[in-house]
């Protein structure tokens, strides 16, 4: 989650590694510990920053591959060293020409822009550091690009010459439309490798404007990368707070007690949908996804320091210290396919088990069996919304009719008078 962070917010970064560094932390600090110390204000004159840049990214260098005629001859030659016919004659491996370049069509000059505005300042007392960014990076995939909202405040106050207080919050929104194209060359539904994969003799849309999606030259089953790249849908939405609060004591010369209490809280949401205008989604009749997860992680830590340095030579150091730390994780999909169109304004709904808790009666509304749904969560009690009655009767009715699924519906989960 380390693209939920304002990289202009960070102070400094300390990677912490050896055994006395990362014992407080316990198994947690067995691969080493990094600390990440964001901006505070300093006692002075207020002081107000504005950074921004601008950027253009592009693709370095592409994948050589055929042009159309160069893949027209090279199917021939294989063709005929096999002993059989060519496929194509001269006069159309001419007529080629270039072809389509997949990899130009994909591919884009893609802007990057970052903009930041920060105050800073305080007196001896309190200190003040705060500051908001809004970075914007286009993807260089067609139809993909990243949105960062960040609002951060940091707060230091000495109550007196022994306590201080302090708080930190980071809170920020990010946009991912992603390019599906994480995966190796044999995966499938990826908009790179299909690029890659497609041949350059085939053009991008049939001559009524439909994307291309079969031909006799497509001896394997593939996306058109264009319409892959600009018709799937794969959005991701996350909230990200993260603060804290604490405390300083200095019970006696060189003797301090620190307590921190900090929150670290994860809001996720993904919508994913593959239209019938990609191969992968046309044999589905559209196949759509929903994700939702929400972590929450807590931190508490009181340490005892001790210091002291003796005849300006000699210094002892001594840590006590006592931490806890719990977190909870819930998340939930849901998965639907064969839409009426690809709107998403509608849907027929094939009837599969639901992927819930089925040892026990369920409240209405908490799960059906014709909505297809599958959860993992810490504590999860809902399933999907409840479709109406009438579409509950019909698809139960359907059920016993087919045979494919339990003969009786569950009980407890459809009262008579819901219907």
């Amino acid at each position: 989650m380390l693209s939920t962070l304002n990289p202009s917010d960070i102070e400094s970064i300390s990677v912490l590694k050896d055994a006395s560094s990362t014992a407080i932390y316990g198994s947690r600090g067995a691969n080493g510990v990094v600390i990440i110390t964001t901006k505070r204000g300093k006692a002075g004159k207020s002081t107000i920053n504005f950074e921004s840049y601008y950027g253009v990214q592009q693709v370095r260098r592409k994948y050589p591959v055929l042009n159309a005629r160069e893949y027209a001859q090279f199917v021939n030659d294989a063709n005929t060293n096999e002993g059989r016919p060519a496929v194509y004659t001269q006069a159309q491996v001419d007529a080629f020409g270039v072809g389509t370049d997949w990899q130009d069509e994909i591919f884009r000059q893609a802007p990057i822009a970052n903009y930041q505005l920060s105050m800073s300042g305080g007196d001896e007392k309190t200190q003040y550091s705060i500051g908001g960014g809004y970075f914007k990076q286009n993807g260089i995939v067609v139809n993909s690009d990243f949105d960062r909202y960040s609002f951060r405040i940091n707060l230091d106050r000495k109550l007196t010459s022994k306590i201080k207080i302090g708080n930190s919050l980071t809170v920020n929104r990010t946009v991912a439309n992603q390019a599906r194209s994480d995966g190796d060359l044999g995966s499938a539904g990826l908009v790179t490798i299909a690029a890659l994969q497609f041949p350059s003799i085939l053009p991008v849309r049939n001559p009524d404007g439909s994307y291309l999606l079969t031909d006799p030259a497509l001896t394997f089953t593939a996306d058109n990368p264009v319409a892959l790249a600009r018709d799937s849908k794969n959005r991701t939405t996350a909230y990200r707070i993260f603060g804290s609060v604490f405390g300083d004591y200095q019970i006696i010369d060189g003797l301090n007690l620190r307590v921190s209490l900090g929150i670290d809280a994860v809001l996720q949401k993904q919508d994913s949908y593959l239209p019938r205008s990609v191969s992968s989604g046309l044999a589905q009749g559209g196949a759509a996804s929903i994700y939702n997860s929400q972590a929450t992680t807590w931190l508490n830590e009181n340490l005892l320091t001790y210091t002291r340095t003796f005849n300006t030579v000699h210094s002892i150091s001594a840590l006590l210290g006592y931490t806890q730390q719990a977190n909870r994780t819930e998340s939930s999909r849901a998965q639907a396919r064969n839409f009426v169109n690809d709107n998403l304004g509608r849907a027929i709904w094939h009837p599969v088990r639901c992927h819930s808790f089925r040892s026990r009666a369920l409240a209405p509304g908490a799960c059906n069996p014709i909505w297809h749904a599958s959860i993992t969560a810490t504590k999860t009690n809902t399933c999907s919304p409840l479709p109406s009655g009438l579409m509950v009767r019909r698809a139960l009715e359907r059920i016993n009719r087919m045979g494919t699924s339990r003969r009786q519906p569950w009980p407890g989960v459809y009262p008579k008078s819901h219907f």
